[in-house]
């Protein structure tokens, strides 16, 4: 065997490990980028049930929930949630509390100082506090159907959160009281800004000019 044919044979040799290695690491990350897709038919056993509860999905993957009691209801709605917006109830609990950072880095602590001065968790307590005892028992119950998802998850993550490294927030009275006080704030900002003179000086106003107020 010449020289030629040996140099031939290590190149082979190279190109086979490296497209061997190549094969392995796109399977890798596919392995480790595939999020768990939810089941839309059949049954599933959830320990927090105390009867069963039935699920139809419309044609726009809507849920309607039917139970035979309220806290079978606010569970099964809260694990559904959780099911279907994982993510984005993460980062809504994140913005709440102005914890931004925990997620996203130190880029975003000038977010989570703003957010923290809209006073948003004091507001929340407020409307608890003036919640009946059945209302706050319902928000619990759906906390737990959200938490509830999050454990059946264990390791098997959305792919948002593998390609940030982040886990989702856990939820709490806190945290949903929290989420109360900002839709709250929200639909008062919206429905200021609808109202007749505040609309007129919108239309008005550069974008730049309004924004402010």
């Amino acid at each position: 065997m010449n020289k030629n044919q040996i140099e031939e044979m290590s190149r082979k040799k190279i190109l086979t490990v490296s497209a061997t290695v190549a094969l392995a690491l796109i399977v890798g990350v596919r392995f480790y980028l595939k999020s768990p897709i939810p089941p839309y038919e059949g049954e599933v056993k959830l320990s927090g049930l105390s009867q069963n509860v039935e699920v139809f999905f419309d044609d726009y993957a809507v849920p309607h929930v039917y139970a035979k009691n309220e806290d079978d209801l606010f569970f099964a709605t809260g694990y559904l949630m959780a099911r279907e917006r994982l993510f984005q109830m993460t980062v809504n609990a994140a913005t709440t509390e102005g914890r931004l950072s925990e997620l996203f880095g130190e880029s975003q602590l000038e977010s989570d100082v703003f957010l923290r001065t809209w006073g948003i968790p004091k507001t929340g307590e407020k409307l608890v506090d003036h919640l009946k005892p059945e209302s706050r028992a319902a928000m619990e119950t759906f906390c737990r159907g959200v938490n509830a998802y999050i454990d059946e998850l264990g390791g098997r993550l959305p792919v948002e959160f593998k390609l940030l490294r982040i886990k989702p927030i856990r939820w709490d009275r806190g945290i949903l009281r929290c989420s109360l006080a900002k839709w709250l704030i929200c639909s008062e900002r919206k429905k200021r800004w609808s109202c007749g003179p505040w609309r007129r000086m919108k239309n008005r106003l550069p974008c730049r000019q309004f924004q402010p107020i």
